[in-house]
C-alpha cells in the first residue's frame, strides 16, 4: 500500500510539474465572464466549479447596487436557477486552487452606478470589502456601463472633476492597498467609452480614460468589448467596423500608441501587457460584432507577430506581449463546446488546458459523483454528499499514510491537526474509488 502510494505520488507530480511549466511559460490571460443568473437553455446554466481548464481568468457577472445614487453592492447569487451560496464559496476557492484567477465584475448592462460623494464611496468601499471576504474574490473587474459620464466642463482626464469619476478612482486605489499587489483590477467598457474619445470627449464619450489613466498603476489590464460598438474612427483617421481583423488591429493599436481626443489632448500609450480586448463567444451572445476565430487569428498574428493579412490599417510596431483576450460570456462559449476559449488558450498558450496542481479532481461536474472540498481547507474538508467508504485514507507528500479509517460513514473529516501541506485523499467504497489531492492550510 505505502509502495502504491508513492507511486501515485510520484506519477502526480510528474503530470503537475508539467502543468506548471506550461502555465508559467504563458504570462496571457484568456478571460471568461460567468453568469449568475439562470439564463436559459441557448447559454447553459451551470455550476462555477465546472468552468473548463481553458480559462485562466474568471469574472463573476454581476455586483450590483441598491439604487442608482447608492453604490452600496451585493452579489445578486440565483440560489434556485444556479447554485447556493455556500456551494459558490466552496466554487471560488476550487478554481483558485487550480490556479484561476476569480473576480468579481462590477455593473454590467443593466446597472446605473454613481458615486456622488463621500459617504457613498464608503458604502461602495465597505460593502465590496464584504463581498470580497466573504467570497474569497482575487480582484475586481470594472463593467460599469451606465453611470460613468463625464460632466459638462471637465476636460481633462488626467485632473478630471467629475465627483462619480474622481470618487471611483480612489475607492479602486484604496482597495488595491488594503488587498495589495495580488489584488485584480481590469475593466471592461465599451469603444464609446475609449476610443470614442478620438471622436467625441464628454459625456459617456472616452469616460473610461480617466479611470484608465487614474488607475493605470493599479490595473493589470483593460479588455474593450468589441461587439455592439458599429464602427469607430482609428489613428489613421479612418473608420472601421466590428467583426472584422482591421477593426482589432486599429482599436488595439490605439491602445498600443496612444491616441489624440477630439479637444486635442493626448492619450499616452498603455503598456501591451495591459491590452487585452473583448469579443462575443458566439453569434447569439450580443447583438453585434461576433467575429469568426479565423478572423481574429489573422489580426493577432499580425498585432503579435507581425504577420500581415494584407488588411487597410498599417502597424508600426509588434506586440507579443499583449495581455490576451476576453469573451462574453463561458455559458456562451459552453454552448458551443468551449470554442472559444479552447482556441484561444491553444493560440496565446499552446494549451487547453491552465490548470495547475490542485485541480487533479474531476473538473466536469457528475451529480453521481462525490468530491470533497473546499480546496485549499482550514479544519474541515467535506464531502459533496453524504458518504460511505469501506476504507478512507489520507497520504503525505513522502507517500505516508497519516490518517486511516474502516468503514467510514459522514459528510465531512476533520483535518485540522494536519500540518500544512498538500495530501491526496484515497478512498475506497462499494462503488466508489476516489482520489483526490487537497492542500490543508
Amino acid at each position: 500500500m505505502k509502495k502504491l502510494s508513492i507511486n501515485l505520488f510520484v506519477a502526480l507530480a510528474v503530470f503537475l510539474s508539467g502543468l506548471q511549466t506550461i502555465k508559467a511559460q504563458c504570462n496571457h490571460v484568456v478571460v471568461g465572464y460567468w453568469q449568475s443568473w439562470n439564463s436559459g437553455s441557448l447559454n447553459p446554466t451551470y455550476w462555477l466549479r465546472d468552468l473548463p481548464c481553458s480559462y485562466n481568468v474568471v469574472d463573476v457577472a454581476f455586483l450590483a447596487n441598491v439604487a442608482p445614487n447608492d453604490p452600496t453592492m451585493y452579489f445578486p447569487l440565483d440560489s434556485n436557477g444556479v447554485e447556493s451560496t455556500a456551494q459558490f464559496i466552496s466554487d471560488v476557492a476550487y478554481l483558485k486552487s487550480n490556479g484561476v484567477k476569480v473576480l468579481a465584475s462590477i455593473g454590467g448592462a443593466n446597472a446605473t452606478i454613481t458615486i456622488p460623494d463621500t459617504t457613498a464611496m464608503n458604502n461602495f468601499i465597505n460593502s465590496l470589502e464584504g463581498i470580497i471576504n466573504k467570497f474569497g474574490f482575487d480582484g475586481l473587474d470594472l463593467d460599469i456601463e451606465n453611470g460613468i459620464v463625464i460632466n459638462g466642463g471637465d476636460t481633462s482626464f488626467i485632473n478630471p472633476t467629475t465627483p462619480t469619476i474622481v470618487n471611483l478612482i480612489t475607492a479602486i486605489k484604496r482597495l488595491k492597498v488594503h488587498y495589495g499587489n495580488g489584488f485584480y483590477i481590469t475593466m471592461a467598457p465599451q469603444t464609446a467609452n475609449v476610443q470614442g474619445g478620438k471622436s467625441a470627449y464628454g459625456g459617456v464619450w472616452g469616460s473610461y480614460l480617466p479611470l484608465i489613466y487614474g488607475l493605470r498603476n493599479e490595473m493589470n489590464f483593460v479588455h474593450v468589448q468589441y461587439y455592439n460598438t458599429g464602427s469607430c474612427l482609428a489613428n489613421d483617421a479612418n473608420i472601421y467596423v466590428e467583426s472584422t481583423a482591421d477593426f482589432i488591429v486599429a482599436m488595439n493599436d490605439m491602445l498600443f500608441k496612444g491616441f489624440t481626443l477630439s479637444n486635442g489632448k493626448h492619450f499616452p500609450a498603455l503598456l501591451p501587457t495591459q491590452v487585452a480586448f473583448g469579443l462575443p463567444a458566439t453569434t447569439g451572445a450580443a447583438g453585434g460584432g461576433y467575429t469568426l476565430n479565423d478572423t481574429v487569428k489573422k489580426a493577432l498574428d499580425y498585432i503579435m507577430n507581425g504577420t500581415s493579412f494584407g488588411g487597410k490599417y498599417v502597424l508600426t510596431g509588434t506586440y507579443p506581449g499583449m495581455a490576451g483576450i476576453m469573451t462574453w460570456s463561458t455559458n456562451w462559449d459552453s454552448s458551443a463546446n468551449y470554442s472559444f476559449s479552447k482556441y484561444f488558450s491553444q493560440y496565446f498558450c499552446g494549451t487547453t488546458n491552465f490548470c495547475t496542481p490542485t485541480g487533479i479532481a474531476e473538473n466536469v461536474k457528475n451529480e453521481n459523483s462525490i468530491y470533497t472540498y473546499p480546496n485549499p481547507a482550514n479544519k474541515q474538508l467535506f464531502f459533496s454528499k453524504p458518504a460511505s467508504f469501506k476504507q478512507l485514507e489520507i497520504f503525505n507528500m513522502a507517500g505516508e499514510r497519516v490518517m486511516s479509517v474502516n468503514d467510514y460513514n459522514g459528510s465531512s473529516i476533520n483535518i485540522g491537526w494536519l500540518k500544512p501541506g498538500v495530501y491526496c485523499l484515497r478512498a475506497i467504497g462499494e462503488n466508489v474509488n476516489m482520489k483526490q489531492v487537497f492542500i490543508k492550510q
